[in-house]
């Protein structure tokens, strides 16, 4: 790393090492925020269109910690590599329809 800003001996810049920090730095930013944001769903949707269409490939279970009514968050994948999500007061509920659908 050292001396990959800096002039070398000859005196001339060398801009093509500023280019790929550069680069790198926008490339790691574009793929770890710039994703595409998912989508609320309701549980009538859910399986309507989602779970009998056979498009949901994994089913995320996440606790809110911030949201005193809500505790947990279904982030729900799909093939087509969409993200809905679905705010749940209580997860037994949830994984208990799962399992009769």
């Amino acid at each position: 790393m050292f001396g990959m800003f800096e002039p070398p001996q000859d005196g001339k810049p060398q801009y093509e090492n500023w280019v790929i920090a550069l680069g790198s730095a926008w490339l790691l930013y574009y793929f770890a925020y710039l994703n595409k944001p998912s989508k609320e769903i309701s549980y009538q949707d859910f399986v309507q269109q989602l779970q009998q269409g056979n498009k949901v490939k994994r089913v995320d279970l996440l606790e809110e910690k911030n949201n005193p009514a809500y505790k947990y968050r279904a982030v729900i994948h799909t093939h087509d590599d969409e993200q809905f999500y679905m705010v749940l007061p209580q997860v037994e509920n949830f994984l208990m329809k799962l399992d009769m659908v």
